[in-house]
């Protein structure tokens, strides 16, 4: 990734989560982490699957809360859209059973708005699940 910014550190665009480093003008570094903007390889249904499987290990409460919470976002948002968007969207009861409804989400109307929600939230739920195993304060900043 290069930017037109001489106090940031370049490097290649990540394809998966990576490193970059910053620094503020005052000779401290500030790490961020890139996400890709895609998929890993294979079948999302079975990524989230396996993610949902790893969640319920007793060394993951963090990663099974964050997906806690993604269902009750995802429902919120789901409320929020006319009736016709609303319908079109399949009654779930955790993000792993929407999850299970990919391919007919992708092909609908909402289709690229559910890759970037699934993306986002694989992407961070394997950031959580990875660095973060136990209990810990996390700033997420979204865009």
């Amino acid at each position: 990734m290069a930017m037109n910014n001489a106090n940031v550190i370049t490097g290649s665009e990540p394809t998966s989560p990576g490193d970059v480093e910053v620094t503020n003008g005052a000779d401290r570094l500030t790490r961020f982490i890139l996400f890709s903007h895609e998929f890993p390889s294979g079948d999302v249904q079975d990524l989230f699957r396996r993610l949902h499987r790893f969640s319920k290990l007793p060394r993951h409460p963090l990663l099974a809360h964050f997906l806690h919470e993604c269902t009750s976002v995802l429902r919120q948002e789901v409320q929020k859209l006319p009736r016709p968007l609303r319908d079109s969207v399949p009654p779930f009861h955790h993000v792993i059973t929407l999850a299970s409804h990919w391919k007919e989400l992708k092909d609908g109307p909402l289709g690229g708005t559910w890759e970037g929600a699934f993306v986002c939230i694989y992407e961070m739920a394997m950031l959580i699940g990875s660095v973060f195993p136990q209990r810990a304060l996390l700033v997420f900043v979204l865009c």
